[in-house]
């Protein structure tokens, strides 16, 4: 064939070129949205399920959520971590915990909520001071009183908590050891169960000596105002070797049994039995944590011994009582 019937090279149009470029680019935007989740979903499996993930995962958190440290020890994210020690604050509030085991069902989470199977904790400190707490802007002030709501439930199915320290202010809660078992829901923490060994709880008066002189009938007239934020509900609590102090007073219970409810300033007993250094007693009522701290009380005490008695001298006897304050 000669020269002159050889067909000459057409260049592509640019037409046939823009669409040759949209399809190669629709391809690679298919392969973006198929391969990019996958990808997405196998580093997140890497990170939640396997041990050296986890610990990346944590490392990140460090340095990603200001005032949060973590100290990874084994485990992974998506069942059972344990942890060295962990830490976080904010203005007002910190928390402090040696060792810590969480084991756990990712698997709630699809349902709007927290599913912990169990949960142990070592040498936990928390401390609370509410004055350096965040202001509330004044035009938000009755916001002040509005309920604490969790965005999610939370099923707690037991817990294990071992040297508890807890500073409000000046009140202190400490314990040797605490058992829990517990849900909390958009209508408040319902305490399953609740067992303590060792309950220390300090709560210091206002050391007035005008206020003591002044012939005040109440002696818990001083005490600080207390409030819970969102609806308590116990339905079982058992309190074993606790002490109580209120100022320079301290009463020591071999055992508590109660089961009651607590919500803002009103705090309701349905059943409370314990066995005192002076005695036993069975008690029921309701008290306000606020003011003058008005109570009703329906009491029946077994009285073995009381200090106020001359030495060497000792009571026996059964008391059944009701106080109800009258109102000034």
């Amino acid at each position: 064939m000669t020269a002159e019937h050889e067909m000459p090279n057409v260049p592509p149009t640019p037409e046939r070129s823009s669409k040759s470029a949209l399809r190669r680019t629709f391809h690679w935007l298919v392969r973006l949205l198929v391969y990019l989740p996958t990808l997405l979903l196998l580093l997140l499996a890497l990170m939640v399920g396997t041990g050296p993930g986890s610990h990346l995962a944590i490392t990140l958190a460090n340095a990603l959520v200001a005032d949060l440290q973590l100290s990874y020890q084994s485990g992974t994210l998506n069942d059972k971590l344990e942890l060295r020690q962990a830490s976080w604050q904010m203005p007002g509030i910190q928390v402090r915990t040696g060792h810590l085991l969480l084991q756990w069902r990712p698997a709630c989470l699809l349902q709007a909520q927290l599913c912990v199977e169990s949960l142990q904790l070592a040498d936990t400190q928390v401390s609370v001071t509410t004055a350096a707490l965040p202001a509330t802007p004044a035009d938000n002030a009755a916001s002040t009183n509005s309920d604490l709501q969790l965005p999610f439930d939370i099923q707690l199915k037991s817990a294990k908590l071992q040297q508890v320290q807890v500073h409000v202010n000046d009140m202190q809660f400490n314990s040797n050891e605490l058992l829990l078992a517990a849900t909390w829901q958009k209508s408040g923490l319902r305490v399953e169960s609740l067992q303590t060994q060792g309950l220390q709880v300090n709560i210091p008066t206002a050391a007035n000596d005008s206020v003591a002189n002044s012939g005040s009938a109440w002696p818990l007239a001083q005490l600080p105002e207390v409030t819970m934020p969102f609806p308590l509900n116990i339905q079982s609590a058992v309190l074993a070797d606790s002490t109580l102090t209120i100022g320079a007073r301290q009463d020591k219970f071999s055992r508590l049994d109660l089961q009651g409810s607590f919500y803002h300033e009103h705090l309701a007993l349905q059943h409370l039995q314990l066995s005192h250094d002076y005695g036993d007693g069975q008690l029921s009522g309701e008290i306000t944590l606020a003011g003058h701290y008005p109570l009703t009380l329906h009491t029946q005490l077994h009285l073995r011994q009381l200090p106020q008695l001359p030495a060497g001298a000792t009571t026996d006897r059964r008391i059944q009582w009701r106080f109800k304050p009258t109102k000034n």
